[in-house]
């Protein structure tokens, strides 16, 4: 069921930007992709790019290689191999983590994205990056962007042993941070 503001929630364009209260967070969790990333590499990458390298391998329409993409997508959704570029590269006998890097140039920051953690260094949080993205694509990105000079530390799903969809994350990666959840603030497009 879709929430609904109530009639006495103040619209956010209504929101001061002091409207949050930062002195009750210690520790600032934050996703990669959608958060602090623009969608359109990976929005590009798995629904457009990679269909049609795969429509050209197997003689396909792009459409139909989408749909066939988009089945064996789904199968995997929610375990390690759903963002594993290996599995991806091995599975389509398609070199992944290659194609990658030949769109590199698509990966873009969210224009207010190195303004906000450099707010929250001035604040002295410290700031983890979560994210269930593949090693080779988070090396990629951070070549692209830098971020990694503004966190403290990045956690990806693989270390963990779980994406971060799954429940499982959180209190392995509890463990992992040592953070207190009750002085914690996550940030995630989804």
């Amino acid at each position: 069921m879709p929430h609904y503001p109530s009639p006495h929630t103040p619209h956010p364009s209504r929101l001061t930007p002091h409207a949050f209260d930062w002195n009750r967070v210690d520790d600032v969790l934050l996703d990669m992709d959608g958060t602090l990333l623009d969608r359109h590499f990976d929005n590009f990458f798995f629904e457009e790019e990679l269909p049609r390298r795969y429509a050209a391998k197997h003689g396909l329409k792009v459409e139909e290689a989408r749909e066939r993409l988009l089945a064996m997508y789904r199968a995997v959704e929610g375990e390690l191999d759903w963002t594993d570029l290996n599995y991806w590269t091995k599975t389509l006998d398609i070199d992944v983590v290659t194609l990658t890097k030949e769109l590199d140039y698509l990966i873009a920051l969210h224009p207010d994205s190195l303004d906000f953690l450099r707010h929250l260094r001035a604040q002295r949080k410290r700031i983890y990056l979560l994210t269930s993205a593949h090693s080779a694509a988070v090396a990629l990105t951070l070549a692209s962007t830098r971020i990694d000079r503004h966190v403290h530390r990045i956690v990806n799903a693989l270390e963990v042993g779980y994406l971060k969809l799954r429940p499982e994350f959180w209190p392995a990666c509890q463990r992992l941070l040592v953070f207190d959840p009750s002085r914690s603030h996550w940030l995630d497009d989804d």
